[in-house]
């Protein structure tokens, strides 16, 4: 038996087959969107993490990311996410840079949109300063050869960038620290035969690029004894015992010091205190013993012995 469609059928069966037809047309093609929960659809996106941290390695928040130059928000500070900030590639070619406070902006990056979720590190590199410390004695003259440390103040337990550092001076006096970062730091100075010294200095990278100090250090005082005979010359193996005068005058008093003349007559004692006076006995063989006393007024102070023949 065979079945004839009427009119009105057979231009049903026509609408639904076009409809299919151009429904798959729809499905297949590039401009297609991804169908999502609702029956809502939406644009494919390119995801990426953008994770920022400093020189050594450490993760840095509230740092700022930018899109093509549009903000896009900062590094979070909690959980697994510090340092990351996930940003959304709206574009297909993207120009990337990082901004933070203190340091220096990233240099433009390029990124592109792609498929899978994208994880880009960025580095920036510290605001930092150079450090000069010039050291003189109380007369302004450059000294070479002392110890300066620099330490950041009240820091108890340093990373391996914040530990002290130490320089010399150089023949100019000059000690040169370079990446040195913002705050507050100790300064420390020590050199053999002065007092040592201690000063806070501020860096401020945004104030000035180079911060120049200078220190000046007093030398410790020291008494230098001249041992000569009668007619000026120089003593050599004169033994020169050193007391204070409080020891001098104790019964049985052994000196503080005993020391023996070079080939030039002097020795010098360097454990000494400003406004102490001390006594010095003088003796050699085939000499006449001389006691002398010397109050401590300079740093340098000079007692010469004469001796004469017995």
């Amino acid at each position: 038996m065979k079945y004839r469609l009427t009119t009105v059928a057979r231009t049903c069966l026509v609408a639904a087959l076009l409809l299919g037809f151009f429904l798959s047309l729809s499905t297949c093609s590039p401009e297609a969107k991804e169908q999502v929960t609702g029956g809502t659809s939406v644009e494919t996106v390119s995801v990426l993490h953008v994770k920022v941290q400093n020189e050594s390695g450490g993760v840095l928040d509230g740092a700022e990311v930018y899109i093509n130059g549009q903000y896009k928000g900062k590094t979070s500070k909690y959980g697994e996410s510090a340092g990351i900030e996930t940003v959304i590639l709206e574009s297909e070619d993207n120009e990337l840079v990082v901004k933070k406070e203190g340091y220096f902006s990233s240099a433009p990056t390029s990124v592109s949109v792609a498929k899978a979720e994208q994880r880009l590190t960025v580095v920036l590199e510290q605001e930092t300063s150079v450090v000069l410390v010039v050291v003189k004695d109380v007369y302004g003259r450059v000294l070479e050869g002392v110890v300066v440390s620099l330490s950041k103040s009240g820091v108890v337990e340093r990373s391996s960038q914040e530990k002290k550092k130490t320089q010399l001076t150089d023949d100019d006096g000059v000690a040169k620290f370079t990446k040195v970062a913002d705050g507050w730091y100790e300064l420390a100075v020590l050199k053999e035969g002065y007092f040592s010294k201690q000063n806070d200095v501020k860096v401020d990278f945004a104030r000035q690029k180079e911060t120049r100090t200078t220190v000046i250090i007093e030398k410790l005082p020291q008494i230098t004894v001249e041992v000569v005979d009668g007619h000026d010359t120089p003593l050599e193996e004169a033994e020169v015992s050193f007391f204070t005068r409080k020891e001098y005058n104790l019964p049985g008093a052994s000196p503080s010091h005993v020391k023996y003349t070079r080939a030039d007559g002097v020795v010098r004692f360097t454990d000494v205190e400003f406004d102490e006076t001390y006594v010095i006995v003088v003796k050699k063989e085939g000499f006449l013993a001389e006691t002398e006393e010397k109050k401590v007024i300079n740093s340098d102070e000079v007692l010469t012995v004469r001796l004469e023949t017995e």
